[in-house]
C-alpha cells in the first residue's frame, strides 16, 4: 500500500461523482494506479484512486501524481 502527501491542492471525485478539493499537506492512503484502482472504470490504466478523510477518491493519474509525493519507504 502506498501513501502519498499532497504538495498542491487538486480536485478529485468520490465514487458518487462528487467533486472535492484535496488540500495541500493531506495524506492519501491506499494509493492505487491502473488496473485494480477503486475508481470508476477499473480497467482504465490512466486512473488513480486513494483514501482520504474516510472516503475513496479518484482522478486521472497525471493529476494525482503531479500534485503529490510518495511517503512510502522502499525496502533495500
Amino acid at each position: 500500500m502506498e501513501r502519498r502527501q499532497v504538495t498542491r491542492s487538486f480536485a478529485a471525485f468520490t465514487l458518487e461523482l462528487e467533486k472535492h478539493q484535496i488540500p495541500a499537506d493531506a495524506i492519501l492512503e491506499d494509493f492505487r494506479v491502473g488496473r485494480g484502482h477503486e475508481g470508476l472504470q477499473p480497467e482504465n490504466r490512466n486512473v488513480a484512486s486513494f483514501h482520504y478523510d474516510g472516503k475513496v477518491y479518484f482522478n486521472i493519474l497525471v493529476e494525482v501524481v503531479g500534485n503529490t509525493k510518495s511517503l512510502t519507504q522502499s525496502v533495500s
